[in-house]
């Protein structure tokens, strides 16, 4: 499993979106973009990740969620989308605003207050996560503030799907780690598009490489299931666990981290 594991922001930007007259529980964009307008209202969004320089080769993740160190603190910030076209917001200085919000062209929020006005293109709309671009080439990934934790075991977590990434980053011990591949990324360093990876029950796994290749090993949880090993042709692989549940399979190995996705 080698090639699973070796492989600013405007703070006073205003970060509302608002719900709109809607077309249908889900809309695809030109892009492939899964957007269920039904998921925007109803709950408050926190951010998971922030992304800078987006598309081009050398763009950074400047925060994330529960990490360490982060370039900018963006842990106050949240914004609740009302079905009545309004929206309230908390910035990172836990100041508060409102305004309005519409959909514009199906996959565009335009939202407008006393301070500002912004068009944010939506990348990804679901009841769990929220993915959008804004001008200037920023990404921010928001998801809800009440997200429940998973109560099913781990092993059931890791076997029961197959699993492919949506973003891997390098450097991750830096406070600016490089963004190296998403999958709705432009001018990505690397490409892992194909890759995906099986974990069964009795301890074996299969992967499909960036070549197209299959590797075969074996598994198992250590260190009370807080990390998995991996055993392959190519050697041994230890990696921490950091988020596993219905829905996600993060992991990293040194100084690499990857975020992985249920296979649809």
């Amino acid at each position: 499993m080698k090639s699973i594991f070796v492989s600013g922001l405007l703070f006073f930007m205003i970060l509302a979106f608002s719900s709109c007259t809607k077309s249908g529980t889900h809309d695809q964009d030109p892009n492939n973009a899964v957007i269920d307008l039904d998921a925007l209202t109803g709950q408050t969004w926190v951010y998971y990740e922030y992304i800078k320089d987006f598309n081009t080769y050398d763009s950074k993740l400047v925060w994330k969620k529960n990490r360490n160190q982060n370039f900018f603190d963006l842990s106050l910030n949240q914004v609740t989308y009302n079905e009545d076209g309004t929206y309230i917001e908390t910035n990172e200085y836990g100041l508060t605003h409102k305004g309005t919000w519409a959909l514009r062209n199906g996959t565009a929020l335009e939202v407008k207050s006393s301070e500002d006005s912004t068009v944010y293109t939506i990348a990804e709309l679901t009841s769990d996560r929220f993915e959008w671009s804004v001008p200037g080439d920023n990404y921010g990934i928001m998801v809800p503030k009440d997200q429940v934790a998973s109560t099913t075991d781990r092993l059931e977590l890791l076997t029961s799907k197959t699993w492919v990434y949506a973003a891997f980053f390098d450097d991750y011990d830096y406070i600016k780690p490089t963004l190296s591949w998403k999958k709705n990324k432009k001018n990505n360093r690397e490409n892992y598009s194909i890759k995906q990876v099986t974990f069964n029950t009795d301890g074996t796994y299969s992967e499909i490489t960036w070549d197209g290749s299959t590797l075969d090993g074996t598994w198992t949880f250590v260190n009370g299931e807080s990390k998995f090993k991996v055993v392959n042709s190519l050697g041994t692989w230890i990696s921490t666990i950091e988020v596993l549940n219905e829905n996600r399979f993060e992991w990293s190995y040194g100084s690499q981290y990857a975020e992985m996705v249920p296979l649809r």
